[in-house]
């Protein structure tokens, strides 16, 4: 298995895009329409459970498949894994359309 960066295709990342896409699924649809807490955030953008739930998981592969890799997400900001010594990527991560999508069918 590749986890270094500089060794990694496209076909490679494009596959794990598409794992993590599956992993999302699950918590997505486990609060798709329903009603859901909206707190606020520092700037005032609407955060929920869901878009947080989803991103510590998200974290959580990309760490374990590629423990070199940066990462700056919308809601638990930016995070270098103690492997990551080159920075050369840093993957970023807006799980909001999660939000949008469960507001908006809950409506």
């Amino acid at each position: 298995m590749q986890t270094g960066t500089a060794a990694i295709d496209r076909t490679v990342l494009e596959s794990f895009a598409n794992q993590l896409a599956d992993l999302a699924v699950s918590p997505s649809l486990k609060y798709f329409r329903h009603s859901l807490d909206i707190e606020r955030k520092a700037d005032a953008s609407p955060v929920t459970i869901a878009d947080r739930q989803i991103e510590t998981i998200l974290r959580d592969a990309i760490g374990a498949r590629f423990p070199d890799h940066g990462i700056f997400g919308e809601e638990h900001g930016a995070e270098t894994y103690p492997a990551n010594t080159s920075g050369l990527l840093t993957r970023l991560m807006a799980p909001r359309a999660s939000f949008r999508e469960c507001r908006h069918s809950a409506l």
